[in-house]
Parts: structure tokens; C-alpha cells; sequence
């Protein structure tokens, strides 16, 4: 038995028995349980995952421009899902027959709306076979961030936003 466990005198607080069978499993108790419970409650947590702002990311997440001319399509991320860090994007464009866009010069802004600013490391994106890869998305805290991604060719200009949650 634990020392923990012993009683010295005829009174044991609640408090007591209930902290000495979650921390050092006394016989009587469900420890594991305890310990699952007791571990998942210091586990870092996401304070935004039930965010109803926040997409749940999957390949081929669609968003259409707020004019309604492009569709941006976020093919692939790396990591999959989004981290706390760096991560990298494969991004597909279309115009509204669905046709492949090409030639976009594209800028890629987060932003944390929740606390007002964005990153200082500035994604670039690049013309891929098939799409762009905007890298680094370098998002340093967890919360709410909003990536917009704006697409400009010689014929039309539109923008997108993806809100994502990012863990602890």
C-alpha cells in the first residue's frame, strides 16, 4: 500500500483519498481511469476547436471568391491537418466555367482576427503543375487564423478566405 494510503489517525479528508487514489493508485480505486481522466485534463487543449468560424480541413476544400469568380480549391496541405508551425499548401484555381487558371499572381494573408495580427514571414506562391504551392504558411500561436488567398490574372481579381483552427 502506498504511504499515501495509510491512515494515521481516525479522520481522512475526502480531498485526500480521492488526490492519493488518482496519483498513486490505491487499491480500491480505478486508478487507470482516474489517471486517463487526471492526464487528458492537463493535455493542451484547443481553445478554438469548437469554433464555428473554423473549417474542418479535407483535401479538395472548396471556397469561392467573395466576387464569385474564382474558385480556390486547397488540394493538399503539409502537414494535413494544419499545425502550429510551418506549413506548406497546394492550392488549385478555376474560373467560373471550371476551367484551370494558370497565370494568377497569387498573395496568401493570415491573419488572427481574434487578436489583430498576422505573421511577419511572408508565404510565396509558386506555379505548380496544376496549381500553386504557397509556402511558408508560418502560423506561431494557436487560435483562429484566416488565410486569404487573392488571385489577380489580366481578366479578372478575386480573393478567398480559409479559417482554420490551429491546436495549442
Amino acid at each position: 500500500m502506498s504511504p499515501c494510503c495509510k491512515r494515521k489517525g481516525p479522520r481522512v479528508t475526502i480531498s485526500l483519498l480521492v488526490g492519493c487514489i488518482a496519483l498513486m493508485g490505491c487499491p480500491g480505486g480505478d486508478s487507470a481511469r482516474e489517471m486517463d481522466a487526471a492526464t487528458s485534463m492537463s493535455a493542451p487543449l484547443s481553445h478554438c476547436a469548437d469554433d464555428p468560424r473554423a473549417l474542418t480541413y479535407v483535401p479538395g476544400l472548396e471556397q469561392t471568391g467573395t466576387e464569385g469568380l474564382i474558385h480556390f480549391t486547397l488540394l493538399k496541405s503539409d502537414p494535413a491537418p494544419l499545425i502550429k508551425g510551418t506549413n506548406t499548401w497546394q492550392i488549385g484555381l478555376a474560373d467560373e466555367s471550371g476551367h484551370s487558371i494558370k497565370d494568377a499572381e497569387i498573395t496568401t494573408t493570415p491573419y488572427m482576427p481574434d487578436h489583430g495580427h498576422g505573421t511577419s514571414i511572408v508565404p510565396r506562391a509558386t506555379a505548380q503543375d496544376g496549381g500553386y504551392e504557397i509556402t511558408p504558411l508560418y502560423l506561431y500561436m494557436g487560435g483562429i487564423w484566416e488565410m486569404t488567398i487573392s488571385a489577380k490574372t489580366e481578366a479578372v481579381e478575386d480573393s478567398a478566405v480559409f479559417t482554420f483552427c490551429i491546436p495549442d
